[in-house]
């Protein structure tokens, strides 16, 4: 076998030992199964950023507020209420989430 062709065989261990050469459809399903997962991850790091994201929002308004001192009343008043709304809609999640596998 040349050394061009040696480079374009794709083996595949299947943790025993052997060697298997796939197939162009068995190529094709792996890359779409990749693909697919790949998918699902970066939905997840989406998600996980959002949480953070609202996590250091929370974290910013409850520093106002222990600071309220330096702030309006309207202001604080409405940093209060930013708070509840963000942790409320994640206990409505969470409750939800609860709530899922039991039907």
């Amino acid at each position: 076998m040349k050394k061009e062709e040696k480079g374009k065989e794709v083996k595949m261990n299947a943790g025993n030992g052997s060697d298997k050469k796939l197939s162009y459809e068995e190529l094709e399903q792996l890359a779409a199964n990749l693909n697919k997962q790949c998918q699902q991850f970066y939905s997840q790091l989406q998600e996980a950023n959002r949480v953070i994201s609202e996590i250091n929002e929370v974290e910013i308004l409850l520093s106002i507020l222990g600071k309220s001192e330096h702030f309006s009343s309207t202001f604080t008043e409405r940093c209060a209420s930013k708070v509840e709304t963000i942790i409320n809609t994640a206990l409505d999640a969470a409750d939800k989430r609860e709530e899922k596998p039991a039907q």
